[in-house]
């Protein structure tokens, strides 16, 4: 008997193209609404949940609106953005005052400056049609980036300059092809940001091996950033770039619309507040904008804009900055750079970090007008030295990954539990690498603090999920030959320690939303909430201009 099979409603696509045709089929936008919606729900603790929900009721219908207005792209109009006013982080923390206001501690000059992030709030419509238009340039554009492969494991440095916000692929001889069934929209995080972290060290490695002895090369790894990058980005420099991807005339109406979606503007409501940063950041035409923060697919879009900024980088390996000072290695993780130089003559770290600042903003002169270097996060530091000051968190957290995703027994998951509160306490009290301290003996970790602090907290909550059920067993009667074996009244203790560990953490700096919410989820108890709401209630009340109300 033959077997019954059954064709799907959908064919699989081998092959996305940027076109119109293929931007408004049916099955493109079910991908782009289960990959935003995902995405939206995971990162942008700013959403409103409700709003999803409702839309994945009435899906078909939101899904044919979307299709139909795609049909007539000249009428096309963008709902405005609302902006969000978020804290970035900052050296001096928030505290809660003996009257009970949340504020940051003055700095000892009597200026309590709230520095904010504008992130915005994207209707659902754009977001769709935005992730769709990925979707349809992604196998373009991940394989002009090449496989963010680890240089340690054997790849060439020359394949790729680019580890952040890249997406699922498969390769197919020099080219990379998205799967874009998956249900995630971009790779893991962590994955390629240990990736990233660990491709200067290895360069570094090999330079000094080359060369062992005195005479050899003295080597820097400098560290660097873009200032505020995504709102530098004008809509007519993504578009410039997007520009360069259309390869026929075939496809030019579609590059034509993304130029309609990829130009918003603030609401009337919020044109204050954006000319308020506007002005403070030195920002201009801060009322056209690209890359919303808030946007899915923004990460995507930004790697277009720096496509040109990552060949001109990678044409410069092997040659001189300035005299005897060499670019041997650069790559970036967005707009956060790392570059290995290396000279033969005796050089300062202050003097390599001057003219590698001055080197990368003239190649961003060159290739994308507009951004900038953020000098005061620049640094660089001798590798070919051992500094007793700096503390290497990567390891560590490389070793709790490896035993997370490999899966572990109940002894196992105890010493997991073990290894991240006390990495947690490791990376609290230290600064990142590049910050000023007028101690020479300050401890300098090798991972932004806020980014182990969320490690530390998502690896917690997993392995507390998977390890609870694990105790529950052993109670019943399971044997284990764990000699101290933990109960579940142990680990639920250990929750709640963890959860107000991760509230402090949030309460003094309250740009990392992601552990508040992890310590929500891990110990809901109505005190806790209660206590959160009592700090950030006066905020509610002054939603465009919130550092009024720590004033």
């Amino acid at each position: 008997m033959t077997p019954l099979r059954l064709k799907p409603r959908y064919p699989m696509l081998d092959r996305l193209v940027p076109t119109l045709a293929c931007l408004r089929r049916e099955e493109v936008l079910i991908q782009a609404w289960k990959k935003t919606a995902s995405h939206i729900r995971q990162h942008a603790w700013f959403s409103d949940p409700l709003a999803i929900d409702w839309e994945t009721v009435r899906l078909p219908s939101f899904l044919s609106e979307i299709g139909s207005a795609l049909t007539v792209t000249d009428e096309w109009a963008n709902n405005p953005l609302r902006i969000v006013p978020a804290p970035k982080s900052q050296k001096t923390p928030w505290r809660v005052s003996e009257t009970g206001a949340w504020k940051p501690s003055s700095n000892g000059t009597g200026d309590n400056h709230v520095p904010l992030r504008p992130l915005a709030h994207v209707a659902l419509r754009e977001q769709v049609v935005a992730t769709a238009a990925l979707l349809c340039l992604a196998d373009r554009v991940e394989s002009l980036q090449g496989a963010p492969k680890p240089v340690e494991s054997g790849a060439s440095q020359f394949e790729t300059l680019s580890y952040g916000h890249r997406l699922f692929c498969d390769p197919s001889g020099t080219q990379l092809h998205h799967r874009w069934g998956s249900s995630g929209l971009y790779r893991r995080f962590f994955t390629d940001y240990r990736s990233f972290l660990g491709r200067p060290e290895a360069v570094a490695n090999r330079l000094v091996a080359e060369s062992p002895d005195d005479s050899g090369r003295h080597v820097f790894i400098v560290h660097s950033d873009l200032r505020a990058f995504y709102d530098r980005v004008r809509p007519g420099l993504l578009h410039e770039k997007l520009e360069q991807l259309c390869c026929s005339s075939e496809e030019e109406p579609f590059f034509a619309f993304t130029k309609q979606l990829f130009a918003w503007s603030w609401h009337s409501d919020d044109h204050a507040a954006a000319t308020t940063y506007e002005c403070a950041n030195d920002i201009k035409g801060f009322s056209a904008i690209a890359l919303p923060q808030g946007l899915a697919a923004a990460g995507f879009f930004a790697n277009i804009v720096l496509l040109d900024f990552d060949s001109v980088l990678a044409d410069e390996f092997g040659r001189p900055i300035v005299d005897d000072l060499r670019v041997d290695d650069a790559c970036r993780y967005v707009d956060d750079l790392r570059v290995v130089v290396s000279s033969r003559a005796p050089i300062t770290a202050d003097c390599v970090k001057e003219r590698v600042a001055t080197w990368l903003q003239d190649k961003l002169d060159a290739t994308t007008a507009g951004l900038l270097v953020a000098d005061d996060k620049t640094v660089a530091m001798p590798f070919n030295a051992d500094p007793a000051h700096r503390v290497r968190l990567k390891p560590t957290m490389d070793r709790i990954q490896a035993q997370v995703s490999g899966g572990f027994d109940a002894i196992r998951g105890e010493w997991i539990l073990e290894t991240v509160h006390s990495l947690a306490k490791r990376q609290a009290p230290h600064v990142p690498v590049g910050d000023e301290d007028s101690w020479p003996l300050t401890p300098q970790v090798d991972v932004r603090s806020d980014t182990a602090a969320r490690f530390c907290a998502q690896r917690f909550r997993t392995t507390y999920r998977s390890l609870r059920p694990l105790l529950g067993a052993r109670t019943r009667g399971v044997e284990t030959p764990s000699p101290t074996p933990l109960s579940i009244e142990d680990i639920d203790e250990a929750a709640h320690a963890f959860s107000l560990s991760l509230v402090e953490h949030w309460k003094t700096d309250p740009s990392n939303v992601r552990l508040l919410r992890v310590a929500l989820d891990l110990w809901p108890h109505h005190a806790l909430l209660e206590a959160v709401l009592d700090i950030i209630s006066p905020y509610l009340d002054s939603v465009h201009h919130p550092a009024s109300a720590a004033s």
